[in-house]
């Protein structure tokens, strides 16, 4: 297979992130497009040769009898509550991103919870 590039036609071009609405990444650099990567085309006009294989590679197995395991992470309520509003003290709402907690960063609303109780909950049906 030969490959050609012709320089008339080959522009640079560059390869970005876009903003998503996830809380954490609205924030500054995050909250505008970023350039990952620029191509920038040879300008002199040149051929080469491509390769048909560039790497042997075996077959995969047999996925029969595999075994299978299934992840769940976690996080402790009150370590996510006080993770988000470190996020929200120093970059304030913009922050979260559009995401709607119903107050839930308010702790003073949190004194009647009793907290302790919480390692005894069982979370086996979670998920399912």
């Amino acid at each position: 297979m030969k490959c050609w590039w012709i320089p008339a036609t080959a522009k640079a071009f560059d390869l970005i992130t876009l903003p998503v609405s996830q809380m954490g990444m609205a924030i500054a650099p995050f909250d505008k497009p970023q350039p990952v990567l620029r191509v920038q085309p040879l300008t002199i006009q040149a051929s080469g040769q491509l390769p048909d294989t560039l790497a042997a590679m075996p077959g995969l197995p047999p996925l029969a009898g595999l075994t299978q395991r299934t992840l769940q992470l976690s996080m402790d309520p009150m370590l996510d509550m006080m993770g988000m509003q470190a996020l929200m003290k120093k970059y304030g709402d913009g922050a979260m991103s559009g995401m709607h907690h119903g107050g839930m960063m308010d702790s003073g609303s949190m004194g009647n919870m009793n907290h302790g109780e919480m390692g005894k909950m069982n979370h086996a049906g979670m998920g399912r």
